[in-house]
């Protein structure tokens, strides 16, 4: 009996102190979530700006996308650096991704002359890489989109300075829409296709 309550009492006690101690186990990141950190790391950019195509989508998706590394859009209309022109130092009208865009200085009103609704991202569902809940703010405002892949990271560095520029002095958020579909192959609803 005695043998019991001295069994019964160290079983106690290691309950007590197991309760009362934390023990700090490091969880293991997820791909999407370590790549993620790097990413933003590396274009120095928020974690919240990172989206991922949601297998969600309507299967025609690309087709009402612009075919462009940077686009701008809002409701149902849309444009491209592709489209909008501006004048080089000769002053020739060139198109907006043939020129030093970090030196371009346009303005939002500027932008949305280019606007037009044949492009209007219907059906394209995106989510937050972090979060995974969807992004519905296009139709209120004007944002500009830039379909990201690591492979492509020597031509999208230029554009950050002038997409940061634009956010602060015209209020035109940005956010990446990531291709990277090996980094990001633990979300269970990502599209399985890559624009690239």
């Amino acid at each position: 009996m005695k043998k019991i309550s001295i069994l019964l009492m160290l079983l106690m006690l290691s309950i007590l102190s197991s309760s009362c101690i934390s023990i700090k186990i490091d969880k293991k990141k997820e791909k999407s979530e370590e790549y993620l950190e790097d990413v933003t790391k590396k274009l120095d950019v928020s974690e919240e700006t990172f989206y991922y195509v949601s297998s969600e989508s309507s299967p025609n998706f690309i087709e009402n996308l612009q075919p462009s590394l940077i686009s701008f859009v809002q409701g149902e209309e849309s444009t491209s650096i592709d489209k909008i022109e501006v004048e080089n130092k000769t002053g020739d009208s060139v198109s907006l991704n043939t020129c030093h865009v970090s030196e371009t200085q346009i303005t939002r009103k500027y932008i949305q002359t280019f606007m037009k609704s044949n492009k209007d991202y219907k059906g394209l569902i995106i989510k937050d890489i972090k979060s995974r809940t969807q992004f519905n703010d296009l139709e209120k405002k004007l944002y500009a989109i830039v379909l990201y892949s690591n492979k492509i990271d020597n031509q999208i560095k230029p554009y950050i300075s002038f997409l940061k520029k634009l956010k602060n002095e015209e209020n035109i958020p940005y956010i990446f829409i990531s291709m990277d579909l090996e980094n990001l192959e633990n979300i269970p609803d990502i599209w399985e296709n890559t624009i690239f």
